[in-house]
């Protein structure tokens, strides 16, 4: 593997071998993540596996792409699937985030997750975009988790919609769902 220097635009290090393409942002190195390649079998010593993909704080992340980079978002259920593994059963849905890739503009961009074999939706306040924005951490409305319904089971399966879009939509979605 050869290792280049952060880049300089989005601060990120990047790591490239023969077969795979990574991106991990620097601000998780030490923190339970690796540069190097994630893999349930290791063949050599430069294929680290992580405690199941777990963070130092012993949160799991799921990271979705809803909508291609370059795809218009539009309103929807069940605009992705997540199957819930050994990995996440017991857990329970701590912290969400969206972003796009080119903001919207006029209206929010509304994200409701929803447990399809519990039949309830996740978040009591729905994860928003702005209009304007790329991501949901900066949303006048935080979305908020019902505590009621943030635990997950093996083999359940979650479904993210979008309950409403910007007048002029945005471009790209992707979902990161923590779970701990």
């Amino acid at each position: 593997m050869q290792e280049k220097p952060h880049d300089k635009d989005t601060g990120l290090l990047k790591t490239i071998d023969n077969r795979v393409f990574h991106i991990i942002p620097s601000f998780l190195k030490g923190r339970g993540f690796t540069d190097r390649k994630l893999t349930d079998t290791p063949t050599d010593d430069l294929q680290v596996v992580p405690k199941k993909y777990v963070d130092s704080g012993g949160r799991r992340g799921v990271q979705c792409i809803v909508f291609n980079f370059t795809r218009a978002v539009i309103v929807g259920d069940g605009r992705f699937y997540i199957h819930i593994d050994q990995r996440l059963e017991k857990l329970s849905l701590i912290d969400v985030h969206a972003e796009v890739i080119t903001a919207g503009t006029t209206g929010t961009t509304d994200i409701q997750i929803h447990n399809i074999d519990k039949a309830v939706d996740m978040l009591s306040t729905k994860l928003t975009i702005d209009s304007g924005e790329k991501v949901s951490d900066t949303a006048v409305t935080p979305a908020v988790i019902n505590s009621a319904n943030a635990a997950v089971d093996l083999n359940d399966t979650l479904r993210i919609d979008t309950d409403a879009v910007s007048t002029t939509p945005p471009l790209g979605l992707i979902v990161t769902l923590g779970f701990g």
